[in-house]
């Protein structure tokens, strides 16, 4: 409980009020004759009257008559004009927040019953900037249940709720069983209320859930993703690769195109040269053969070479040398592979 003696100040504004306007408004909100949740909680009460048939009011509004009426729990005393005082006070709209304390000293002040004896009721009639219109019903305790007594033979002050209706507004007067009914729809908001957190957190939880498998969904995407672009980095590797190797296929092909063929060219030597001519080097690159050898007839080799169609050019880079030791000659001859562009 808050107390007067401490510290509620901040900045010079009184906390303790912002926490009592809270309240207020949601007394007013759950509790007030305009309250949008009343018509939902509240149960429908057989009111009696002094010269008339029961009717049946639900949120202190008037209803039609249930199907059945034995299974109604509540019932109220409408109590006649001349049992209540009525006012109509006009509270600050700075007190609103002890509005309940300001009525409580206002009815203390002007009952004229003893305070033992006294009971009331009060509602707000309407609101504005600068103040509120109270409603307020002061009657005698005694006096009421003498009228209920004389009405349903009934002494029970828990019994039947008392109240007054002043114009089109039903005051309730605390004191006598409303508090039944009020306990009921509490707990019946209570577990509205439980009901409403429950759905909430089904559909938290329902979000949740699906939040959490769409998660699922995407780490799965992610690493299939990855999976895929890890495939896709090593097929364009080996794509990579795959073209490297055929350009160098394409090199192989073009230089073994353009070389000859070692064989076919030992064999063409080999018929072309004499048994009185040896050779002691043969050098082929590419189209051009280079020929280092003996011979007795070094010229005669030569010609046969330039003879063979299948060279197209034949040239001595140096002249024939005779050795004198062995009585040949020596030569050096350059031979080129004949081209389709040589005549033959």
């Amino acid at each position: 409980m808050l107390e007067t003696s401490q510290p509620w100040s901040l900045f010079g504004y009184d906390l303790r009020r912002g926490l009592y306007i809270f309240q207020a408004g949601w007394r007013d909100f759950l509790w007030g004759p305009n309250s949008p949740v009343m018509p939902l909680i509240d149960e429908t009460l057989t009111v009696y009257g002094e010269h008339a048939e029961p009717v049946y009011y639900q949120a202190g509004r008037p209803v039609s008559k249930p199907d059945n009426t034995t299974e109604l729990k509540s019932s109220a005393v409408m109590l006649p004009d001349e049992l209540v005082l009525s006012r109509k006070i006009t509270v600050p709209k700075a007190a609103e927040a002890n509005l309940a304390s300001v009525v409580a000293m206002e009815v203390k002040a002007n009952s004229p019953f003893p305070e033992d004896d006294t009971c009331y009721g009060w509602t707000v009639l309407s609101t504005t900037d600068q103040e509120l219109a109270v409603q307020l019903v002061i009657s005698s305790s005694s006096t009421v249940m003498e009228f209920i007594a004389s009405l349903l033979d009934c002494h029970d002050v828990h019994a039947h709720e008392a109240w007054a209706k002043i114009g089109n507004n039903v005051v309730v007067l605390s004191g006598f069983g409303e508090a039944a009914r009020q306990g009921r729809n509490k707990k019946r908001m209570i577990l509205g209320a439980l009901g409403v957190s429950y759905c909430l957190a089904v559909v938290l939880v329902c979000f949740a859930l699906a939040a959490g498998m769409k998660y699922l969904e995407l780490q799965q995407v992610n690493e299939m993703y990855q999976n895929t672009n890890q495939r896709a980095e090593n097929a364009v590797k080996l794509r990579s690769q795959l073209s490297e190797g055929k350009r160098q296929l394409v090199v192989a092909n073009t230089m073994i195109a353009q070389s000859p063929d070692l064989y076919a060219e030992l064999v063409r030597m080999s018929r072309l040269i004499d048994d009185e001519t040896w050779l002691t080097g043969l050098d082929i690159q590419g189209t051009k053969i280079r020929i280092d050898g003996q011979s007795l007839d070094a010229a005669a080799v030569m010609q046969k070479l330039v003879d063979e169609p299948a060279y197209g050019e034949v040239t001595a880079p140096s002249a024939i040398r005779k050795d004198k030791r062995s009585g040949t000659e020596r030569f050096v001859l350059d031979v080129r592979l004949a081209s389709k562009g040589d005549d033959v």
